[in-house]
């Protein structure tokens, strides 16, 4: 307490370790002004840098949940994240695209350099896009990285110019598209990596899929499985078959996704709090338990 007014220490409770822990007042006064101003901008970095305390803070306190970590340390080439409602599901998908854009994921070897291109799927382009992928993106935006052409707005999420996406200042690029648009709105891209939330239209799944055909490069994926097989449009077996595979039959997937569960628990969401969490368990219908709770297939 005090420490922040005291003039040699920054941190004050927003950080996880403290000037005043590491050195005496007589060795800071002894560090030369360079040296001062370099301690106390990585200070700076570390409270206004809301990527670097998702990556570094401790769970539970702006830290990722053991769920997301396990998701962003596996190293497959394609991963799902298949989860209950209100885990941090989008949240996480967010980080991954800002180390992409920035080439500093902390769990994998994997470098796309200047002027590479994201494509990012989301089921609506005039809702879910600004209202959840957006908003989630901005809360995790590192600072100063945005093209003077590209800004985020409230209500229409990140433009560039009059269109939607994220350009940064080197020139790297995230087309956003609609995974339930006609197929020929995903025809054609070229992208070093990409992004689907929610699961898309099964006739998309193909065009999706060969974006990344020249580049090899990682897919993610993110659901709750809500759908009813007795739609069409919402069956969702067709998803769970393409990458994980038939469980009555054992026929292997077609396209693996290393998969990722999230549950609504406490321990699996430590950023909440005990008593939102059995609030939100107690609206759920009892015939969307598994799906709304577990982040199941089926319920």
């Amino acid at each position: 307490p005090g420490m922040r007014d005291s003039g040699w220490s920054r941190t004050g409770s927003d950080s996880r370790i403290s000037v005043a822990e590491v050195l005496t007042q007589e060795q800071w006064d002894g560090i030369d002004a360079e040296t001062r101003a370099l301690i106390d901008g990585v200070l700076d970095l570390e409270v206004l840098n809301p990527l670097a305390r998702y990556e570094a803070y401790p769970s539970g306190l702006g830290g990722m949940s053991p769920g997301q970590r396990a998701f962003h340390e596996d190293q497959a080439q394609s991963r799902c994240l298949r989860c209950a409602n209100k885990v941090g599901k989008t949240y996480a998908v967010s980080a991954e695209v800002w180390w992409w854009l920035t080439d500093t994921h902390p769990f994998r070897d994997e470098r796309f350099g200047p002027d590479s291109v994201g494509v990012y799927f989301v089921p609506d382009l005039e809702e879910s896009y600004a209202d959840d992928v957006c908003v989630c993106l901005r809360e995790l935006e590192p600072p100063g990285i945005l093209h003077p052409s590209c800004r985020y707005d409230r209500i229409r999420g990140y433009v560039i110019g009059t269109k939607r996406g994220i350009l940064t200042k080197d020139g790297r690029r995230v087309m956003f598209r609609s995974s339930f648009q006609r197929v020929t709105s995903a025809a054609g891209i070229k992208a070093h990596w990409m992004v689907w939330n929610e699961p898309p239209r099964k006739t998309l799944w193909g065009e999706m899929q060969r974006c990344l055909s020249m580049s090899r490069g990682p897919s993610i994926g993110a659901l709750t499985p809500a759908g009813d097989p007795k739609k069409p449009t919402q069956d969702l077996r067709w998803l769970r078959w393409t990458i994980e595979g038939n469980p009555d039959t054992g026929e292997p997937p077609k396209d693996p996704h290393a998969m990722t569960v999230i549950e609504l628990t406490l321990e699996s969401c430590p950023h909440r709090t005990a008593e939102d969490i059995e609030d939100q368990k107690r609206r759920i219908p009892a015939w969307e338990w598994e799906i709304r709770a577990k982040g199941a297939w089926e319920a």
